[in-house]
């Protein structure tokens, strides 16, 4: 879910009058043990969902290398290691189902 002001903060303490300098992000899933939660994401991080969303049977490496070409990340590598990692959570948060680990 994409937001233009951060929704996760309102309460009544905190009513934003204008949007957010930034896109909000958020993850809402429910895991294996039909607990429903919630995470904020980076755009890099949503990017990838949303290029497994809409290509699930690719491996999560063709993902990452494409978000290091969009990005024009000038080391690759680091965004398919940090991607890794963020794979790993997803994982471990039930988000995703499973990952091969080299």
């Amino acid at each position: 879910l994409n937001y233009a002001y951060p929704v996760h903060k309102i309460c009544p303490e905190f009513i934003p009058d204008a949007p957010g300098e930034q896109t909000t992000y958020l993850m809402v899933y429910r895991n294996r043990q039909d607990q429903v939660g919630f995470m904020e994401l980076n755009p890099v991080t949503a990017r990838l969902i949303n290029l497994i969303q809409e290509y699930p049977r690719e491996v999560g490496e063709k993902h990452l290398l494409k978000i290091a070409e969009e990005l024009k990340h000038p080391k690759p590598n680091l965004v398919i290691q940090g991607g890794r990692q963020t794979l790993l959570q997803l994982k471990d948060a039930d988000i995703v189902l499973g990952i091969h680990r080299d």
